[in-house]
């Protein structure tokens, strides 16, 4: 019986991590891969990271699972991600980010007080 796989990628503040889960009959880790990538902390309080890095890294990790032969890719019946929460990549008309995306850890508007109401 051919199994049913889940590709799972967390893409992290540091390092992408991708997971193989056969969910055929219980939740069971198949294969992992792991890259890193760069966090650029900048003098002004900003925390920006390249997007296409996180793409990259999506790309190598999942060569590695199905380079690694532990799956098939007929068997992935599907795919999930998580990732780091309250960042912002500003994306043109076509979705090609118009600069590196400002992490949740950015500061630079550390200073701004808003009004309510």
């Amino acid at each position: 019986m051919k199994r049913k796989l889940i590709l799972s990628y967390d893409i992290g503040t540091t390092s992408l991590k991708a997971c193989a889960y056969d969910i055929s009959n219980n939740l069971n880790l198949v294969a992992s891969a792991m890259a890193a990538y760069k966090l650029n902390i900048l003098d002004n309080g900003g925390a920006e990271q390249n997007p296409e890095d996180w793409y990259n890294a999506m790309l190598g990790t999942t060569g590695r699972l199905i380079n690694s032969g532990a799956i098939d890719v007929d068997e992935v019946a599907g795919i999930s991600f998580c990732s780091q929460m309250q960042g912002l990549v500003l994306v043109d008309e076509s979705g090609c980010a118009l600069r590196p995306a400002m992490s949740y850890m950015d500061g630079r508007a550390a200073g701004l007080k808003f009004k309510a109401g």
